[in-house]
């Protein structure tokens, strides 16, 4: 999780914004949960972008067949690239960025440098290497493709504490 200062998300007109937002779900969820005015998918393959569409049209049948009113904010996904949509005007950012590439990292990070102080950018499988951003939170997670805990594969082996130090030295040069 990198921040980029201070914000009360439940205070403030805010977005939340996926890339590469697959089938939906995490969009969904985060809007059903937390105070968002809008959530918004961008995912580049067809597929995944028609199975998002098609979860939220049901969502929104369910809301109406319950007679349930404004259950989330405003939910939209689009089929598109991040790196040419406009997104830096969500306050919370998420990716799912274990298989993306250098290039698309950098390009990412550049584009999170203009959000507004405060919003946050949280990734799973990479870190957001940027002076705009500080490193609040890491959790490493197993099985997130891209080894045990984070690590490479050939790391498998390698006891915890030392595959937890080995990203403790990575923490300290994002934090720099």
């Amino acid at each position: 999780v990198a921040r980029g200062g201070l914000v009360d998300i439940a205070r403030s007109k805010s977005a939340f914004v996926d890339i590469g937002s697959g089938d939906g779900l995490v969009c969904l969820g985060a809007s059903l949960i937390l105070p968002f005015d809008t959530s918004e998918g961008f995912e580049v393959v067809p597929s995944l972008h028609a199975a998002s569409e098609s979860l939220s049209r049901r969502v929104s049948a369910w809301n109406e067949d319950a007679n349930v009113v404004d259950s989330c904010g405003i939910v939209s996904f689009h089929l598109a690239d991040a790196r040419t949509s406009s997104w830096e005007h969500a306050r919370v950012v998420f990716t799912n960025c274990s298989a993306f590439d250098g290039s698309l990292m950098q390009s990412l990070t550049e584009r999170a440098a203009r959000m507004a102080p405060g919003a946050f950018f949280i990734t799973v499988g990479q870190t957001l290497s940027s002076p705009h951003f500080e490193l609040v939170d890491q959790i490493f997670l197993p099985a997130n493709g891209r080894g045990k805990y984070g690590g490479a594969s050939e790391d498998h082996d390698e006891p915890q504490d030392q595959q937890a130090g080995h990203h403790d030295a990575v923490n300290d040069e994002a934090d720099a």
